[in-house]
């Protein structure tokens, strides 16, 4: 499974208990950072989302120079931001199906209106107060992006008007599109009737909201950025770790194994990854068992 990340300079853990769990059945995980982040050279805030598409391509092209996985059945596993990527090269024929997780179905420009009113609302602004505020945030931005012909001012130049639509009406591979019920930068109750829409021809396509979830799918009562350092937990425990191991401290410390994911998060992904390598985990239990 190839794990494409969101917006800004975040890479996803490889090391989540779903990624974890996948890695135990069989099922490699890589996850795939941006241009600039950590030790990569370039600069993610100069590429469109048809660069970091051919990024995700670039990966592919590297799996298969490795003998330890098989880099022609690839699951992608989009989240947020990565969900406007991906569809855009979701036909190379290595890549089986994909994971939509809080995928935006919004023009990208409509998209970050639609995050200033939720967000808003749930820090206690009315609505006539929030709207006001988002179309405030909007004339701003108009205005930016207004001189990106001339003079890239901001990141947004090359993303802002992009329109997941046409790509998204054009695949037709197996994908699972996730929302957290409590995501207030992509709501569901926004993007799920235009993601139905788009896919109305994919009857390979499946719909899944998970109560409770934020953003990240961890489990919370706000949903809202602010919120999430008070959801980590206590130090997460492992059955073998060993106390004089750091790479085990290190793990059990991560954030990602702090928070409590939200329930049938992890069972819907899992569940549709595992039916779509159905055939070849078969093969393997059979080899195993020789």
């Amino acid at each position: 499974m190839l794990v494409v990340s969101g917006s800004r300079d975040g890479i996803l853990t490889a090391e989540s208990p779903l990624h974890r769990s996948l890695l135990a059945q069989g099922i490699a995980v890589l996850t795939l950072g941006k241009k600039g982040v950590s030790p990569s050279t370039g600069n993610w805030e100069n590429e469109t989302f048809y660069n970091r598409a051919s990024n995700v391509v670039a990966a592919l092209d590297w799996l298969n120079t490795r003998n330890d996985v098989n880099g022609q059945e690839v699951v992608i596993y989009a989240h947020s931001q990565g969900a406007y990527v991906t569809p855009l090269m979701a036909d190379d024929p290595r890549v089986q199906a994909l994971v939509l997780a809080a995928a935006p179905a919004e023009i990208v420009r409509q998209q970050i209106y639609t995050d200033k009113v939720e967000s808003d609302t749930r820090k206690g602004k009315s609505a006539i107060r929030a709207t006001t505020a988002a179309k405030r945030q909007q004339r701003f931005l108009d205005m930016l992006t207004h001189v990106c012909p001339v003079y890239k001012v901001h990141y947004l130049c090359h993303i802002y008007n992009f329109d997941p639509k046409p790509a998204l009406e054009k695949l037709t591979k197996p994908v699972l599109v996730l929302y957290a019920g409590n995501d207030p930068m992509v709501p569901h109750h926004k993007n799920l009737p235009l993601m139905q829409a788009f896919l109305k021809h994919n009857n390979k396509a499946q719909f899944t909201v998970i109560p409770g979830g934020n953003h990240m799918f961890w489990h919370s009562t706000t949903g809202l950025p602010e919120e999430y350092i008070s959801l980590r937990g206590p130090v997460a425990t492992f059955p073998f770790a060993d106390p004089n191991n750091l790479e085990h401290e290190r793990l059990a410390n991560l954030f990602a194994n702090r928070v409590k994911q939200s329930p049938g998060y992890q069972e819907a992904v899992e569940d549709f990854v595992k039916r779509i390598f159905e055939n070849q985990l078969s093969k393997m239990a059979e080899s195993n068992s020789l």
